[in-house]
């Protein structure tokens, strides 16, 4: 399928407008040495919420909770998830390559516990950039690109939003992590999405591929230790979910039966 000049101009706009505002607070933030001040303020004053939203939320940023969810989407969005199937790969290899490249410390490594709330786990290590962040704007790019429209734009940007948010309420990044998280994750989702939605064939293959991915992801989700209190209500649902959708697409798309 052929895109127009104009509709090259609108993914381009779509997939890195928002990055660039989002390095710019990155460097902002930098530059103003505020880091850790705003950590501290986000993270008082986000907890006006009770501590079960925002490991929810957190949880629903995991990469094994969106795998679940990818293979919820199996049975409408075929292409879709094969979009987040390719597409999160890169992003997963990107943002641990630059994980481990700068293996900065988290708040928990640097700050007096007294300062700040923390939910789950307290993490050390590995702090920029953050990788649920990257999910949560890698999915909401993705959506964006399959399905493109204001409304949709309002929507998923206010999901990544809160979701990124959520590892300062958490208290296991800063807020350059999921600053320079989302900016990445964000164009790589929308331009997956992009691509994949103009292919008009999803031959026996891909319905392969996409199955068993949905699957496992699924399966491992039910196994899966998220070190977070409140979400194995959701975890179990996504889990059952995911599991119920492979089977129900293996029998509807792939087998015929």
């Amino acid at each position: 399928m052929l895109t127009s000049p104009k509709q090259h101009v609108n993914n381009a706009v779509m997939a890195f407008s928002l990055p660039v505002i989002l390095l710019l607070g990155f460097a902002a933030v930098w530059a103003a040495g505020t880091n850790g001040l705003l950590f501290v303020f986000l993270n008082h004053w986000l907890h006006v919420l009770p501590d079960w939203f925002w490991a929810n939320v957190t949880f629903m940023a995991d990469a094994s909770a969106m795998g679940a969810v990818a293979a919820i989407l199996l049975l409408r969005r075929e292409r879709l998830v094969l979009a987040m199937l390719v597409g999160g790969l890169i992003c997963a290899l990107i943002i641990r390559a630059l994980k481990l490249g700068f293996d900065s410390p988290r708040p928990p490594a640097v700050m007096n516990g007294s300062l700040f709330e923390l939910i789950g786990a307290g993490f050390r290590k590995h702090s920029f950039p953050s990788g649920h962040a990257a999910t949560a704007f890698f999915f909401a790019g993705a959506l964006l690109g399959y399905k493109p429209s204001a409304k949709m734009y309002v929507l998923v940007l206010a999901g990544a939003i809160v979701a990124a948010l959520s590892r300062i309420a958490v208290g296991v990044h800063w807020p350059v992590d999921i600053l320079v998280g989302g900016a990445i994750g964000w164009p790589i989702g929308y331009l997956s999405a992009r691509y994949f939605a103009r292919r008009e064939y999803f031959n026996y293959a891909k319905r392969w591929l996409v199955f068993v991915a949905g699957y496992l992801a699924s399966l491992l989700l039910l196994f899966y230790n998220s070190e977070l209190p409140y979400v194995l209500p959701l975890q179990m649902a996504l889990a059952v979910a995911g599991l119920f959708c492979c089977m129900y697409y293996i029998s509807l798309r792939i087998l015929k039966v």
